[in-house]
């Protein structure tokens, strides 16, 4: 497929970055939309043309057309995109599916073929990355640095309050507080702990 877009590549060497990868995620989409037409490569083999009409090619235009809108900082855009690939690799593995059984192939566990595993993989990584698009749109991803600050407050208040809980560990540093005070304290950070475990759980 990287082939395919070498002419493309170059065309949009001499941009700024966000103006080539923007121009490069239209011309992905264009592309896409235009197979979906049912309209073939101007040029080329006739085999290379009908192979452009692919539900499963048609997928990997709308996926490296995210891809680029993900790098211009477009997750909207990108998201939507991914939706569409989604769709293109099912109607792929359905199409896969169909032709296998037209041709007397039968399967107990849904592989019908090498075509039709992929489509399937596909479609699954596409939805994965929709899935984890939406969660940026919505405000419920934080990336790698956001689940690293969860986890030590996670792991901070559950060690907290297991010195308030049993005094025997903290020695002085809580000499000055009752044994209920103490107690106290620890179940409300073992809670706060639950709570934040909860929190990093639902958003990532």
């Amino acid at each position: 497929m990287e082939k395919v877009y070498d002419k493309t590549k170059r065309a949009y060497s001499g941009m700024k970055d966000d103006d080539s990868l923007i121009k490069a995620a239209k011309n992905y989409e264009e592309n896409a939309k235009m197979h979906e037409g049912g309209k073939r490569w101007p040029g080329g083999s006739a085999l290379g043309r009908v192979k452009a009409l692919s539900p499963f090619n048609i997928g990997n235009e709308y996926s490296a057309a995210a891809r680029n809108w993900i790098k211009a900082k477009e997750p909207k855009k990108a998201y939507e995109d991914y939706i569409k690939a989604t769709e293109a690799y099912l109607k792929s593995a359905e199409l896969e599916k169909k032709y296998m059984i037209s041709k007397g192939f039968k399967s107990d566990n849904e592989n019908y073929g090498i075509k039709h595993k992929n489509s399937i993989k596909a479609s699954e990584e596409a939805q994965r990355q929709a899935e984890r698009l939406k969660k940026v749109l919505e405000g419920r991803w934080h990336g790698l640095e956001g689940k690293i600050v969860a986890s030590i407050l996670t792991l901070g208040f559950f060690t907290l309050s297991i010195f308030f809980i049993n005094p025997n560990l903290s020695g002085k540093v809580i000499s000055n507080l009752t044994q209920n005070t103490s107690s106290f304290i620890g179940v409300i950070l073992f809670i706060a702990g639950l709570v934040e475990a909860f929190v990093l759980f639902r958003k990532f």
